[in-house]
């Protein structure tokens, strides 16, 4: 079941959170549940990259640079419509 972000922000703090985070815990639970592996490739993406964001050393986080990359390539992100 998906945790309150109060909840799920002193996890950050410990290493091994990270390594034994299930994503069932982070997401919220009215979310239905994807049988597509692309939409579940992606949460999972998404959500690593959220992570990375989360980083307690602000050098280690990626820059919205390389977020926008990350999600969108190397194309323009202004290329893709909204809604």
């Amino acid at each position: 079941m998906g945790k309150h972000p109060e909840e799920v922000l002193p996890w950050l703090s410990s290493p091994t959170y990270l390594v034994n985070m299930n994503l069932i815990d982070v997401l919220d639970n009215y979310l239905p549940l994807s049988t597509s592996q692309l939409i579940t490739q992606n949460l999972v993406h998404v959500t690593t990259l959220a992570f990375a964001c989360l980083n307690q050393q602000s050098k280690s986080r990626p820059t919205m640079k390389e977020v926008c990359e990350e999600i969108f390539g190397t194309k323009n992100p202004w290329e893709f419509p909204f809604g």
